[in-house]
């Protein structure tokens, strides 16, 4: 019975890693359409960068907290990847906040902002959401 009850046990684990992995990427994933869409030259009318990076923050804020209160079931190198997305996201949000700030001079300045921020959304966060979406589909099939 012993043998039957850590079956049981670490299959309610498993099970619980792959309710947190869910709700984390789906979160992640909500995120940076946000981030991509405040970052991008176009915008939808009526659509506002402070609008979209609220929802992205409303949504890194989940993936965060479903992600601490399951931290001790994510191993090692997904926990690395996770945190690696979460403080580019913030970094790229910050980039663009301050692309926008008033007091951020024309120009170079604030053009440099935005550059950050796009490369950071367009290429840097796509292939760390990759790589956490592999790493997760091992987890979850395993």
């Amino acid at each position: 019975s012993d043998v039957c009850s850590s079956d049981l046990r670490s299959s309610r684990i498993h099970e619980r890693q792959v309710d947190a992995l869910l709700v984390i990427h789906a979160k992640l994933e909500q995120a940076l359409f946000y981030l991509q869409r405040a970052a991008s030259a176009g915008k939808f009318a009526g659509e506002s960068d402070q609008e979209l990076l609220q929802r992205m923050g409303r949504d890194l804020a989940a993936a965060s907290d479903a992600f601490s209160q399951n931290k001790l079931l994510i191993g090692p190198e997904l926990t690395r990847k996770l945190d690696e997305f979460f403080n580019e996201t913030f970094s790229a949000g910050m980039d663009l906040n301050w692309a926008e700030h008033p007091m951020t001079p024309n120009g170079e300045t604030r053009a440099g902002f935005f550059d950050k921020a796009r490369e950071t959304a367009f290429k840097k966060l796509p292939s760390i959401l990759e790589a956490i979406r592999i790493e997760a589909r091992a987890v979850i099939h395993s």
